[in-house]
């Protein structure tokens, strides 16, 4: 069975500069990754799975929909372009990486390319913030948020973002 992802091409270049010219695989491949990695710990697994449920059979409602609509897709979508930037300069064709270039544009200066990556990060770790000070309210009205079970995933609120070869943490949250 095909892994359900919480966002779509249409959500990502509507919501980002992305243009319609950009490769749906690629973005299908980033977004699953990055759903994985920074989302479900966000989360938990077993709250993922029921907003992932409710999303593919049509039936988001209340706090699911709230989360998944209002806060998870904003910072999913981010999260994506983050990892997808330097995969539209650099791809991987005829066994190798190769910058990507095309006839009628000009390469972008490696600065500009991280500025541009830091950027999509800092909008990520916003929408993750605004996500996860929701769940600090609200999670009680989802059973899943806090019945993990091994070998599942336990949701964790601690905040560590980088910037500048420097991280910061805010530290666990108290759920009481």
């Amino acid at each position: 069975m095909a892994e359900y992802i919480l966002i779509n091409e249409n959500w990502i270049k509507d919501y980002t500069p992305l243009t319609k010219a950009v490769d749906p695989n690629l973005m299908k491949q980033s977004a699953l990754t990055m759903q994985d990695m920074y989302i479900a710990p966000r989360l938990g697994d077993a709250l993922l799975r029921e907003c992932k449920t409710q999303a593919e059979a049509g039936t988001l409602s209340g706090y699911y929909a709230t989360l998944v609509n209002d806060y998870l897709r904003k910072a999913l979508t981010w999260y994506t372009t983050y990892d997808l930037l330097p995969r539209l300069y650099v791809r991987y064709d005829n066994g190798g990486p190769q910058i990507h270039i095309s006839d009628e544009t000009n390469q972008i200066e490696q600065v500009d390319l991280q500025r541009e990556v830091a950027d999509a990060l800092e909008k990520a770790q916003f929408y993750t913030k605004r996500m996860v000070d929701w769940l600090c309210v609200n999670g009680s009205n989802m059973p899943e948020y806090t019945s993990n079970t091994a070998p599942d995933r336990s949701p964790t609120a601690a905040q560590v973002f980088s910037q500048s070869g420097m991280t910061f943490s805010q530290g666990k949250r108290n759920y009481g």
